[in-house]
């Protein structure tokens, strides 16, 4: 990572670069996928940064250089609303929803997009607020709350929660 603080808005869909050294916010301009609304901006290698959008399900990248790039809609759906990123095999894991909830895994290397949500779990409407640890995805459900720990290649859960008792 560059240090620089990546900045996705809600209104005017415009991207924001922020460096923390020179105190200079820069407009990227328009995202590359053309939605007002964006999601889940996530460091990733030498500097890109990459997001989720509404509208299509679409996600995009920007290079350290400020390049974008628009990756395309992971799935048939509305919102890709969190992003995670398994940097050593090259993947990018994106919650998405509003029709059923769904966690894609795109290896940006094949371009391969595979849902890997179990289906008891695609009753919610949406998978946000992933991340990727230790060779874990965690995601939570929405309107559930239920929290989920999965494989990152079958999305088997390990773990899951209710969101209340925690159990």
């Amino acid at each position: 990572m560059d240090g620089k603080v990546w900045i996705g808005t809600y209104s005017n869909g415009h991207v924001y670069r922020y460096d923390p050294i020179t105190e200079v916010l820069m407009d990227m301009g328009l995202s590359p996928t053309g939605s007002n609304v964006l999601y889940g901006l996530t460091p990733g290698k030498n500097g890109a940064v990459y997001g989720g959008s509404y509208g299509s399900a679409k996600v995009f990248a920007y290079n350290a250089a400020g390049k974008s790039y628009d990756l395309g809609s992971v799935f048939p759906d509305v919102y890709a609303r969190g992003i995670a990123l398994d940097t050593v095999n090259n993947v990018l894991y994106a919650g998405v929803g509003a029709v059923r909830a769904n966690v894609v895994r795109y290896d940006l290397t094949s371009g391969v997009k595979i849902p890997i949500l179990p289906v008891e779990y695609q009753t919610d409407s949406f998978a946000y607020d992933l991340d990727f640890v230790a060779n874990k995805l965690f995601v939570k459900l929405e309107p559930s709350f239920r929290e989920l720990i999965l494989d990152p290649v079958t999305g088997k859960p390990d773990i899951i929660t209710n969101g209340i008792t925690k159990k």
